[in-house]
């Protein structure tokens, strides 16, 4: 029953808000009506939504094109218990990678171990002219940690990038055990463009449909920021530009502290759009209509105070003027970490 009141929470208040609050419709040469286009939502106090649009007032009798924002606030709540981190970490040794980059990304890889905690899973893919299991996936105990950090020390730069073959390799290992309410990341570092890109998309589909989001920290000069981004994009992580002087293992360290700090996981925001309305694209983020015209789209996890946008370009066919549009309803699902309820 609480399930389903925390999803019609946000379905009967966006709904409402829409048709009391959507623009009106003025014919041209007529003053416009003043709107208001904010339509607040709560979510078991997990997550605020708020909708804003371009403008307050459409022109009557013609199609008109309108972008709505829509803002999911993670609420700044203290997680009764952390939950349990599966991560699994990809890592370029590919020749453009010889000298301070393998050293960095050494020290990133064992700064990053010294920050989990026992009961979390690590496992660790290499990639250059194939993909390499350096660390099977195992369960942190502080205690026996020396094999691992050999492994880690042990990494050589040499031969090409497939990045798609660690990818695939990676996919494969976070989801050979683990308990059911573990938040699965994979983070991709690299720093230079893969050999072929052509299966990336499939394996990004892979990953979207397990619920685990791809983060991807880009560094040097001739990395594929397009390719990163849209490994972030796609599955509902987060792309970080690692700039000249700054450490990878900060870096590092500052994506763990957010999976570790998530209160809402596999995050979905559902955009149904009213009659005569057709949904056009959703910026950045690759998503088609459903049998019911609606696009949906996965942002991966929130973190506590944690903000995350989206953009829904829209058209709204002609309308007689004085008619209220009933644009969209926003339907926001997403796994609970603060206390296990399950998925709202």
């Amino acid at each position: 029953m609480r399930r389903l009141a925390s999803l019609l929470s946000i379905f009967a208040a966006l709904s409402t808000g829409c048709e009391q609050q959507n623009p009106a419709l003025v014919a041209p040469g007529e003053t416009p009506v003043a709107a208001t286009t904010v339509i607040p939502a709560q979510a078991a106090q997990i997550i605020g939504v708020e909708a804003t649009l371009d403008r307050a007032t459409l022109t009557a009798a013609q199609e008109t094109t309108i972008v709505a924002r829509i803002r999911l606030d993670a609420s700044a709540i203290k997680l009764a218990h952390r939950p349990s981190v599966d991560l699994g970490l990809v890592i370029d040794t590919s020749g453009s990678m010889v000298g301070k980059p393998i050293e960095e990304a050494r020290a990133a890889a064992l700064a990053l171990l010294a920050g989990l905690r026992d009961g979390d899973r690590l496992s660790v893919v290499t990639f250059d002219s194939k993909a390499t299991t350096l660390v099977a996936p195992f369960v942190v105990d502080r205690s026996k940690l020396g094999p691992v950090k050999a492994a880690l020390e042990s990494m050589t730069a040499q031969g090409t990038t497939d990045l798609a073959a660690g990818l695939a390799l990676a996919i494969g290992q976070s989801m050979s055990g683990g308990a059911a309410d573990t938040v699965r990341r994979v983070v991709v570092l690299g720093d230079g463009v893969p050999n072929d890109p052509s299966p990336i998309p499939q394996l990004v589909a892979q990953y979207k449909s397990y619920g685990i989001a791809i983060s991807t920290l880009g560094f040097g000069l001739e990395y594929d920021e397009v390719l990163l981004a849209g490994l972030a994009q796609g599955t509902g992580g987060r792309f970080h530009r690692i700039d000249s002087g700054e450490s990878i293992a900060t870096a590092f360290s500052d994506e763990v502290m957010r999976i570790e700090r998530a209160v809402a996981s596999t995050v979905m925001v559902r955009v149904q759009p009213g009659p005569g309305v057709t949904i056009r694209r959703v910026f950045g983020h690759p998503s088609a209509p459903d049998a019911s015209r609606a696009h949906s789209v996965q942002l991966g996890d929130l973190a506590e105070g944690q903000r995350q946008e989206i953009f829904v370009e829209m058209t709204v066919s002609a309308h007689r003027s004085g008619a209220t549009v009933e644009l969209f309803d926003a339907i926001v699902s997403y796994d609970d970490r603060t206390a296990g309820a399950g998925r709202l």
